[in-house]
């Protein structure tokens, strides 16, 4: 699945970099480091966690980095 997503992410993006968390929380430092480095959009591809851990680290970046959201998880709150 991921491979095949990255291909259609860096036809419509560009160059894309996937990172990937192995535990809670996580997304939220690796949201806050990228959009340090300059990241100007970060996707959160996960469920309702995930998304909020991401949006939680680039806020506490305060450096404008988009978010863009792929809701892929279990419970899919967000996307109706």
């Amino acid at each position: 699945m991921w491979p095949s997503l990255a291909a259609k992410l860096t036809q419509r993006l560009g160059p894309v970099e996937v990172l990937t968390t192995t535990r809670t929380g996580e997304g939220a430092g690796l949201a806050e480091r990228l959009a340090r480095g300059g990241a100007t959009l970060v996707i959160a591809a996960g469920g309702d966690g995930t998304a909020s851990e991401v949006a939680d680290g680039l806020l506490r970046a305060a450096a404008g980095t988009e978010l863009g959201i792929l809701s892929i998880g279990t419970g899919r709150a967000f996307s109706g």
